[in-house]
């Protein structure tokens, strides 16, 4: 299924809204996550605490397996190809993880064979990083379905 432009970010102005909302406590951060995967049909979502001892949290997932999460914790998050990419992304902004590096470049990894083939065909990811008050980053992942997903030429500024 492609994502028309004009659709595209309509989407991404209501995920705005609902952010607002939950950031201020007026929404559950569930709702966020599940507006994040309506953007793109078919993907999984999550918020995910980056803390500065580089451990992670998982918060309101949509989609995984508990499993899936718990191994990325432990072990592949460490093995993921694109952390400087998303440590480097400006905050408030739709980045698409492929416009660094497309997923297939991975293919011989661990990290690509063992976790990420693992979600059914979804390999491309979009994210909004956020900064919190204590210093942590809690940037939102929406990881899509490679098949159903032409991505627009430029990210959108959602701020």
């Amino acid at each position: 299924m492609a994502i028309d432009s004009a659709s595209l970010e309509r989407r991404i102005v209501e995920l705005g809204e609902v952010a607002d909302l939950a950031g201020q406590g007026r929404l559950p951060w569930l709702d966020f996550t599940r507006a994040l995967v309506d953007v793109v049909p078919g993907s999984l979502g999550s918020l995910t605490v980056s803390h500065s001892d580089a451990s992670r949290t998982f918060l309101a997932p949509v989609g995984y397996e508990p499993e899936v999460l718990q191994s990325y914790s432990e072990h592949f998050a460490a093995l993921n190809p694109w952390n400087d990419f998303w440590a480097k992304a400006a905050p408030g902004r739709v980045q698409i993880s492929s416009h660094a590096a497309p997923s297939l470049r991975y293919r011989k990894t661990e990290f690509y064979e063992d976790w990420l083939m693992r979600l059914d065909g979804r390999a491309d990811g979009i994210g909004i990083k956020m900064p919190t008050t204590d210093g942590d980053v809690l940037p939102s992942f929406c990881i899509c379905p490679t098949r159903d997903w032409r991505r627009p030429r430029q990210s959108i500024d959602t701020s």
